[in-house]
């Protein structure tokens, strides 16, 4: 949805878009490295989940500054969403996938079920989107 968002409404190039794209990969890269070292010093404390949370509460602007920062400079739009959107997406969802790993090993909760209906509510809530997009458009 971020590809048909950049190009549509921003109206950026199909390369400017994917030049994004790639420096989100190697931001979540990153991220995914740097939060893996610092959830497994802090076990099962939260207190990364908590930043994870305000990163997601800020989304809504975050999103607005990304926008306005594409339009001005796509260098400086593209830096600010590596960091943000690589942190917060690409990066966070693995933490948060650790994290329940961890609990569920020592609640002797099977980790592959909550995988399947996981994948189910994705599926579901990307259904979803794209049928009110469609009602949106037409």
């Amino acid at each position: 949805m971020l590809s048909i968002w950049l190009y549509q409404e921003m109206g950026l190039k199909s390369g400017d878009t994917g030049g994004i794209y790639a420096v989100l990969s190697v931001s979540a890269l990153w991220a995914q490295i740097c939060f893996g070292f610092i959830q497994d010093k802090l076990g099962l404390r939260k207190n990364l989940l908590w930043f994870l949370t305000s990163l997601l509460i800020h989304s809504g602007p975050a999103f607005l500054l990304f926008s306005y920062l594409l339009q001005i400079n796509m260098l400086l739009g593209s830096i600010f969403g590596e960091i943000y959107i690589g942190l917060k997406m690409n990066g966070g969802i693995r933490v948060l996938e650790s994290y329940a790993e961890r609990v569920f090993r020592q609640s002797q909760f099977e980790f592959g079920k909550v995988r399947m209906w996981e994948s189910f509510g994705w599926a579901m809530a990307t259904f979803l989107l794209g049928f009110c997009l469609t009602l949106i458009r037409s």
